[in-house]
């Protein structure tokens, strides 16, 4: 949930929603870094936008299935841009191609970086 490069509804003060799902293992750091990856095409300038989630909560009890009526969002992470893939440069006479290639899938950095960030007091100027 964001707005990319200051794209939004300027009208309504919306900003744009994306969907789409966790593609790395939650709760785990991916390659060892504190972030999870999602599966999700998301706009060029969407770096620092929130990621949400709205849990789900069904159990059942005998044959039933019951739903919670909690309606709450959780807080996820912060959207960092993809990971991209650099190839092995081609070097022709007066120029040399380097090809990039993404996997389409984005990083977000675990939301508990953001307080944990607040609270180690480091001010930036």
């Amino acid at each position: 949930m964001g707005y990319p490069r200051g794209f939004y509804d300027k009208e309504n003060l919306f900003p744009l929603v994306k969907s789409g799902i966790i593609a790395s293992r939650w709760n785990a750091n991916f390659n060892g870094q504190p972030y999870f990856l999602i599966d999700a095409k998301l706009f060029p300038g969407s770096s620092g936008s929130l990621v949400i989630s709205k849990p789900h909560y069904f159990f059942a009890s005998g044959e039933d299935v019951i739903a919670s009526d909690n309606k709450e969002f959780a807080f996820l992470g912060i959207f960092s841009g993809e990971p991209i893939q650099e190839h092995e440069p081609v070097d022709l006479e007066d120029i040399t191609i380097i090809r990039r290639s993404g996997y389409n899938v984005g990083v977000v950095w675990y939301g508990q970086l953001v307080s944990a960030t607040i609270a180690s007091g480091v001010h930036y100027k």
